[in-house]
């Protein structure tokens, strides 16, 4: 190899690192946030809304709580409260994650006894940090419910605060 190829290829590695490096110290510690978006169950879809709020403790690991409200299928109200892992990658002023973690839901039925249980989410989304303090993003993420998942698709706005 020539030597100002080897330069070259040396150069690029030593600004990837570096970009890889701010950019995963980038997140905030503390974050907050809102969304809206639509839940399909079967062939039946509703408009949706959400909040959360969530912490990076170290700088490619986060965790998350929040509560969502998927509206009513069949003439049954689903909503949850969720704590999830998320991996990340901040790449400049983009970010993606996948998120995994527990589905703690509530069936409501309009006739008869309330169907409370647990079971488990995944997904992922990209975020574009608009600002240091907040990004915009989407969202795809899968609620188990009892075999009967809910699969949401959202509109994300979050707040960074420390």
């Amino acid at each position: 190899m020539k030597p100002l190829k080897k330069v070259i290829i040396f150069t690029l590695t030593l600004l990837s690192f570096q970009m890889l490096s701010t950019t995963a110290f980038a997140g905030s510690l503390i974050y907050t946030g809102v969304d809206v978006g639509y839940a399909t169950k079967g062939s039946s879809d509703n408009s949706t809304y959400g909040f959360h709020v969530g912490t990076n403790l170290i700088p490619l690991l986060g965790l998350e709580v929040g509560y969502r409200d998927f509206g009513s299928f069949g003439g049954t109200d689903y909503s949850s409260y969720y704590a999830a892992i998320m991996p990340r990658l901040s790449l400049g002023s983009f970010q993606v994650y996948l998120k995994g973690g527990v589905n703690m839901y509530d069936m409501s039925p309009s006739i008869g006894k309330s169907n409370d249980g647990t079971d488990l989410l995944y997904g992922a989304g990209a975020n574009y940090f608009a600002s240091d303090m907040i990004s915009i993003g989407a969202s795809y993420t899968k609620f188990g419910f009892e075999g009967d998942d809910v699969d949401t698709f959202a509109l994300v706005v979050t707040l960074h605060l420390l």
